[in-house]
């Protein structure tokens, strides 16, 4: 075998095939990929007995033959290479796949393809055909609703129906069931009807993008497996056996007596409202319909002990009245929000491999202190943030005796599936360092370019010092909300670093030579001069649109007020030009200063966000518990700003903060969570949870390396 193609084309390949490599089976060949020509592609596959995927790589063949090699190192070295043409050669006495780079080359001890199970391949004639758009959204809208619990097999599955011009799609649980069907692009002969397991259908809708291109379905003459076929990728998946109930004779025949249609996101923000009353009456939600009624639609909730709330939506209805009650967790799920998941590490901290889906409610892992709790949350910040709230150094995040790490994550949305990924490096002693790197759908990426795709919230136990703390903190506190979001602020502060670097180096040779290189000190005064104002401006914005629901939560948790919350900036100024000038003017002055200690001491880098209370620092008098409501209501505002900006809750990564925090704070942050929002916690008992979080959370043991 000799082939070549780019590198881009083949990490692709491999990012797909690899969704089928077994990372927990006993027998070895499952952890490989298979490489083959094939019809002058080289052809991906890998198989862990419940899928398997067969992915096609536009090459240049110059030798058929066909090798098993190692999936996980294979992938991580040509994931790490720069793109380009990447060429493949296959020794087949010592059974060796030999990849060159230029300037890099690797040798890849394989196995026999012939001891690789077979994968079928899709035959000429499909049973029917569907857009991927249609099956995207259909997966995305049914197999949410399928049961997690093996004890009832049939409800991890989907039922599809494909009769005549229609494909059906049924999910459900103990509590709820999710229908949708379509047209076929072909019509089907008789009726066929297969359980597809939810997990195998949510990689499909990975797998596809949002055209109205064709995907062929196959089902096998004996019902056991069914094929999903585009012209790049197959995903063969086996069908579950047994009977699903007959979801038909829940569902009221003809004519509807109430009908309604409302905006997806009034509705979503009414229910969301409602819900914060919701908590002490089993999250229960009543919908009261009146046609006649302007607008026709209130949704209530009452707490028996704290009040009630009631929110009016414009809807159009057909029919009689009607009221009706819903658990709010359902009609969120329904409606769609933000979540990630799955995340899988590689390589990680204490984790070999791991890859675990993520329930879209609250999620709480529990273990003992040491079990790796915490890297889980660390894993989603870093992808979401693009630093660690505890690592100085990458090195630090790379398992013990790897040289490589990796995180993934799969972001689920209303309209769109990211699967974001960052590898991280550790090389040997001696070897040049590595910068990361940043996937998206496979893509190679800048950090930045991942902004917006999943935004979180972190409460770790340091930042419950966040007000102490010296200014830096705060700082990158303000950084990271706007950096979730918007990509100029993330590629800014890194042109910033780059450009204190080269400043101060020029400070400090004057500083010694006594004379300053003024032509190369004048560009770099330039640039200190147009990002310090941009940086500034948007932090001096931040702060100023936290102020209220910082006030808001301040009031609502500690009764506390005259709290005030701004930006303590060397200058000040609305506009980038007025900033501009006034950092001019403040070099000048500094000039002398910045020359005899040998460093820059203008620039955003030396501002500060400051809580302060009748004029006074919050800190110099506070105390302890002050201190921490005030950072409590601090998070609480950064949840609420984030959600105006993405237009849905950000995922919430609670890292045993609330042992930090006494039983009626624990209760205020439980209770300030929206009931829509994903929530991530560790715990090391699950007794110590709040009875709101303590009820909706699937609970994770977590062990030494081990999830699950």
């Amino acid at each position: 075998m000799k082939v070549t193609c780019l590198q881009e084309n083949l990490a692709r390949g491999l990012q797909i095939a690899g969704r089928a490599v077994s990372t927990r089976g006993s027998l070895p060949i499952l952890g490989n990929v298979l490489l083959r020509t094939e019809g002058g592609r080289l052809k991906l596959t890998a198989t862990n007995l419940e899928v398997g995927i067969n992915c096609w790589v536009p090459a240049k063949v110059d030798d058929e033959g066909a090798i098993t090699v190692p999936a996980k190192l294979f992938t991580d070295f040509v994931n790490s290479l720069p793109p380009g043409p990447t060429e493949l050669s296959l020794n087949v006495r010592t059974k060796t796949v030999h990849l060159r780079r230029d300037p890099y080359e690797a040798n890849f001890k394989g196995m026999d393809a012939e001891e690789f199970p077979i994968i079928p391949v899709a035959p000429e004639k499909p049973t029917t055909r569907v857009s991927k758009s249609t099956l995207r959204r259909m997966i995305g809208e049914v197999a949410f609703v399928a049961t997690t619990d093996d004890s009832r097999p049939v409800l991890t599955g989907v039922l599809t129906t494909l009769e005549g011009d229609r494909i059906t799609m049924a999910a459900a649980d103990p509590y709820r069931l999710s229908v949708r069907n379509a047209k076929l692009i072909d019509k089907v002969e008789g009726k066929l009807e297969v359980i597809i397991p939810a997990r195998s259908l949510q990689e499909v809708q990975r797998i596809l993008d949002d055209s109205d291109d064709p995907v062929d379905i196959f089902v096998t003459p004996n019902g056991s497996q069914v094929i999903f076929h585009t012209p790049e990728v197959d995903l063969v998946s086996r069908v579950i056996e047994g009977q699903f109930p007959n979801y038909r004779q829940v569902i009221p025949q003809g004519k509807p007596a109430t009908r309604l249609v409302a905006q997806r996101e009034e509705l979503l923000q009414a229910t969301r409202l409602a819900s914060l009353f919701a908590r002490d009456s089993a999250n229960m939600l009543r919908f009261q319909v009146n046609p006649a009624d302007h607008p026709p639609l209130v949704i209530s909730a009452n707490a028996a002990e704290v009040g009630d709330q009631t929110a009016k939506v414009e809807a159009t209805v057909e029919g009689q009245n009607t009221t009706i009650a819903f658990n709010s967790r359902f009609i969120y799920d329904a409606l769609g929000s933000l979540t990630a998941s799955e995340v899988a590490l590689e390589d990680f901290r204490s984790y070999a491999q791991v890859e675990l889906p993520l329930a879209r409610g609250a999620t709480t892992f529990v273990g003992p202190n040491g079990a790796g709790k915490t890297n889980l949350l660390e894993a989603i910040h870093l992808i979401a943030r693009g630093d660690s709230p505890r690592a100085r150094d990458d090195t630090e995040m790379v398992r013990w005796g790897a040289t490589t790490a990796r995180v993934r994550t799969e972001v689920d949305r209303a309209e769109d599936h990211r699967r974001i990924e960052t590898l991280l490096f550790a090389p040997p002693e001696g070897e040049r360092r590595r910068p990361r790197r940043y996937l998206l759908d496979g893509a190679a990426k800048r950090s930045e370019d991942a902004a917006g795709e999943l935004v979180v919230v972190a409460f770790f136990p340091e930042d419950v010092e966040l007000l102490g703390a010296a200014p830096s903190a705060r700082r990158r506190f303000m950084d990271a909300m706007l950096g979730q979001i918007d990509r100029a602020h993330r590629r800014e502060m890194r042109e910033l670093q780059h450009v204190l670097e080269q400043r101060n180096a020029l400070l400090r040779v004057a500083r010694e030579e006594l004379e300053l290189p003024e032509a190369e000190m004048a560009f770099w005064d330039g640039e200190l001069i147009r990002l310090s104002a941009a940086i500034s401006l948007r932090r001096s914005r931040l702060a100023t649109e936290l102020s209220a629901p910082f006030v808001s939560a301040t009031e609502r948790f500690t009764g506390a007020e005259g709290l005030a919350l701004a930006y303590a900036g060397q200058v000040e100024g609305a506009t980038l030009d007025e900033r501009a000038s006034a950092y001019a003017r403040v070099l000048r002055e500094k000039r002398e200063r910045e020359r005899w200690q040998g460093t820059s001491l203008v620039g955003p880098q030396r501002d500060d966000l400051v809580v302060t209370s009748a004029g006074r620092m919050l800190p110099a008098f506070a105390s302890r518990g002050e201190h921490r409501s005030a950072v409590l209501s601090l998070k609480i505002a950064e949840a609420a700003w984030l959600a105006s900006r993405v237009g849905e809750q950000p995922v919430f990564l609670l890292d045993d903060v609330l042992s930090e925090l006494d039983p009626a704070r624990r209760e205020a942050l439980a209770n300030a969570i929206p009931q829509d929002a994903q929530i991530l916690l560790t715990a090391a008992i699950v007794t110590a949870l709040p009875d709101v979080l303590r009820e909706r959370a699937a609970v994770v043991p977590v062990r030494r390396g081990e999830v699950g």
